[in-house]
């Protein structure tokens, strides 16, 4: 269960989930296929994740909607330059 809650809580993460557009619709799989490619061994881009303390969660529901909003404005600059560029720098550092 934990294992699901994280992956639907990273899924809020992704600018391209926050959203919906016909650009999208074009990227979507490719851009997921590229970050795969980067991600498919155990450790690979440890860096991505941020070093911070710990602490308890008592609003999931407030923390999750906050990760969302964090991520939503991102999502043009991805789709746009993932179309443009596939993985670019820019992309790169969104993602």
């Amino acid at each position: 269960m934990l294992g699901i809650m994280a992956h639907y809580y990273a899924d809020v993460c992704n600018p391209l989930h926050t959203d919906q557009t016909g650009a999208e619709e074009r990227m979507h799989s490719a851009y997921e296929t590229s970050v795969q490619e980067l991600t498919d061994s155990p450790g690979e881009r440890r860096r991505w994740l941020p070093r911070r303390k710990r602490r308890l969660v008592a609003d999931a529901e407030a923390v999750t909607m906050a990760a969302a909003r964090a991520a939503h404005p991102s999502y043009r600059a991805l789709v746009t330059n993932f179309n443009r560029f596939g993985m670019n720098r820019t992309v790169m550092r969104i993602t």
